[in-house]
């Protein structure tokens, strides 16, 4: 189930206008991205959303509680960034739904929490197009970071299964057997195409302005 959270700036005066805490980046800093929280825990979800509110992002009025309310959301708002919890309610968890989320045509940025940091945690978290994480208790600091990361570099990050396809591409195999190498249909493979080009050109656009 959906939790509906309050879009009203988290710290407003009597004119009505937003004010952040010091130390955030501000309303007018960040405004016009916007941020869907995934978490499955409604004070945890509550508090995230105030705390990205603060730092003058946007935040998206419904919160995903289930990997499937994640992935539908994402459909269906369109977020720049999506703020993932590891473990969800009912089937699947949050990385099962990073990458159905990261195969998306205009796919956004992501960022987990998760109170899990052990080594196969890790590995898994790795092989989606993430910018990062924050393990909970989550450093606002580092939020902050990650988020603007996020935005940065949205849509440009390689999955695993992205540098897959490239490099049996890169070797010559056709469209029907990268199909039958990596256990996709032929339309999947082509469908990851044009992720693979934008990702690609946007990486060579970085070694352009740093070269």
């Amino acid at each position: 189930m959906q939790t509906a959270i309050s879009t009203a700036p988290a710290s407003t005066a009597t004119t009505g206008e937003s004010r952040p805490r010091p130390g955030y980046g501000g309303p007018a800093h960040h405004g016009t991205t916007r941020v869907l929280v995934v978490e499955d825990e409604r004070l945890t979800a509550l508090d995230l959303a105030t705390r990205v509110k603060r730092m003058g992002y946007t935040v998206i009025d419904r919160i995903a509680e289930t990997a499937a309310e994640a992935v539908s959301l994402t459909r269906e708002t369109r977020p720049d960034v999506v703020l993932m919890d590891v473990r969800l309610k009912g089937e699947g968890d949050g990385i099962e739904a990073a990458r159905t989320i990261e195969r998306l045509p205009s796919a956004p940025g992501l960022v987990y929490v998760t109170a899990y940091s052990n080594a196969d945690t890790v590995a898994q978290l790795r092989a989606t197009a993430c910018v990062g994480w924050c393990v909970k208790p989550v450093d606002t600091g580092k939020l902050e970071t990650l988020l603007s990361r996020a935005v940065r570099h949205r849509g440009t990050a390689f999955t695993n299964l992205e540098r897959r396809i490239a490099g049996l591409a890169v070797a010559g195999l056709s469209v029907q057997q990268i199909a039958l190498a990596t256990d996709l249909g032929k339309d999947e493979v082509l469908n990851l195409l044009p992720n693979l080009l934008r990702h690609l050109r946007a990486q060579l656009g970085d070694r352009d302005t740093q070269g």
